[in-house]
């Protein structure tokens, strides 16, 4: 597996992956919406500015399928920049830090360790792009993702709160 930038042609292959995370998603743990967040306009500003991150090279018949048919099979945004409510995190690594933002595997593809495997790939790239750190807010209610990045080293660093909705801040050393 490996990870490539994203291409503004993709916009509509990128806006199908999302549409389908979130109908698969049940409905309550839907944290996803492409009319508030993230907007088809968000998601296109992240490649149009060489941010967004896609998934290539799962091996397995599902993949296989989703790729032929022009589908993503995951994505990750990568940028330097502190989101509203970092303020409130207790960091621990000083330096440069990357944010990932918006990571997204198909949901035909869940379940089987692809996520984990894009975290990695993720951290492989800000390490190359010269982050000593990674940052990130996830959904309060989103125990799959939590328990995933707790189990790959990332520390809880507080919580946040946007439109109302509890956020949890993550941080790990790279």
């Amino acid at each position: 597996m490996y990870i490539r930038l994203g291409k503004s042609a993709e916009h509509e292959a990128v806006l199908a992956l999302f549409r389908a995370v979130i109908a698969a998603a049940p409905a309550d743990r839907k944290r996803w919406d492409l009319n508030h967040y993230p907007t088809p306009e968000l998601l296109l500003g992240d490649l149009a500015s060489s941010r967004m991150w896609a998934l290539e090279g799962v091996e397995n018949p599902a993949a296989h399928a989703i790729s032929e048919n022009g589908g993503l099979l995951g994505v990750a945004v990568i940028d330097f920049d502190e989101d509203v409510g970092f303020e409130d995190g207790d960091w621990r690594v000083p330096g440069k830090f990357a944010v990932f933002h918006r990571l997204c595997v198909h949901p035909s593809l869940q379940g089987q360790g692809v996520g984990k495997k894009l975290l990695a790939l993720c951290e492989d790239k800000a390490r190359d792009l010269g982050a000593v750190a990674v940052r990130f807010d996830v959904h309060a209610n989103n125990d799959e993702a939590i328990g995933l990045y707790e189990h790959v080293g990332y520390r809880r660093a507080g919580k946040t709160e946007f439109y109302g909705i509890e956020f949890y801040l993550y941080e790990k050393a790279l």
